[in-house]
């Protein structure tokens, strides 16, 4: 289901983050003035093995923990993010099962996702083997800015190649906030839902009707036999990642050079292509074989993209970069 083009309205949120009820410095209700100072809609406080339950009168709160569970194939363990289930007690007794915590939170309504998979040195068979959790964190502020092991794009490929549909979800696993190295309004996501409820943004989280972002916005997204397309904030690249060797790629010095080469009659190897500039808006126009691809670009860079006849293998989805390397990532669409 496209949440692009679903009615309701878009919510920013952070579903990872940490209080003094665990080993954050902020305090519960310091931790949410802080999100919903800074454009947040909805938060879910996840201290480690404690549900931190506070109200506040300008985000949505969602019931979530930080566990540990079960043993991976190196020897670590998995550290599970479980929203809208606050039986404690429960989720406690049950770590030591990995697949049982998850089937106790499923069946109570509640989510589970993947913590910093690259920060745990998990596997794809680590993953794989899972049941019944939504997705990873494709990236991770905390782990990022403290060690290089935020981004996880690689695990959430080899899961995709599995034919497993999981979700991407960036979030910020903040414990400092402002102190260096600064962990926090780095990831988040943003949800469609019809009303600003936890029960809404849960159901929306639960269907994929969201896309996460490091700061690159999207504007709209399709896809059809064949087609796909997306309009968004400006960004120096646009990936459509598939299977195997599949998929597309072009940067802004990709299409630099092209636009040489096109200059001086140079360009060889496509069967059509086609410049046109109005008002400083670029859109560049490539046949190759069946492939028709078209970019548009502004000063500030891309901004629209469109791709017939694509040819991808079980999946793809769309990957953002911006000038400052913040990504988007839109959740994948099975072929």
């Amino acid at each position: 289901m496209n949440p692009f083009k679903l009615k309701g309205i878009w919510l920013k949120g952070n579903l990872h983050t940490h209080s003094t009820n665990s080993d954050g410095v902020l305090t519960p209700e310091q931790v949410a003035d802080f999100y919903a100072s800074n454009g947040h809609g909805f938060l879910s406080i996840t201290d480690h093995e404690k549900v931190t339950r506070i109200a506040h009168e300008k985000l949505v709160l969602i019931p979530g923990i930080e566990t540990s569970a079960g043993e991976t194939r190196l020897g670590y363990g998995y550290h599970l993010v479980v929203l809208g289930v606050e039986d404690e007690e429960t989720i406690q007794r049950l770590r030591r099962s990995i697949e049982e915590l998850i089937d106790f939170v499923d069946e109570n309504d509640g989510l589970v996702f993947v913590a910093h998979p690259y920060w745990s040195g998990l596997t794809i068979e680590d993953l794989i083997k899972l049941k019944k959790y939504i997705g990873i964190e494709v990236y991770n502020t905390g782990c990022d800015v403290e060690c290089a092991k935020g981004f996880s794009m690689v695990h959430w490929d080899g899961v995709l190649a599995h034919n497993r549909l999981i979700y991407g979800l960036a979030v910020d696993d903040a414990h400092r906030y402002v102190s260096p190295p600064v962990d926090a309004l780095g990831g988040w996501v943003w949800v469609k839902t019809e009303t600003p409820s936890a029960e809404a943004i849960m159901d929306s989280l639960r269907r994929g009707l969201f896309y996460a972002s490091m700061g690159p916005r999207v504007d709209d997204f399709s896809h059809g036999d064949g087609f796909v397309e997306a309009s968004f904030t400006p960004v120096d690249r646009v990936d459509l990642v598939s299977d195997n060797g599949w998929g597309l790629s072009i940067s802004l010095e990709v299409y630099e050079k092209l636009r040489e080469m096109l200059e001086a009659k140079e360009l060889k190897g496509v069967s059509e292509v086609e410049l046109n500039v109005e008002d400083e808006v670029e859109e560049l126009y490539i046949r190759m074989g069946d492939l028709k691809a078209l970019v548009r670009k502004t000063m500030d860079g891309f901004t629209y993209f469109s791709v017939k006849n694509y040819g991808f293998k079980k999946y793809f989805r769309v990957e953002l970069t911006d000038g400052k390397g913040r990504k988007a990532w839109i959740n994948p669409v099975f072929l």
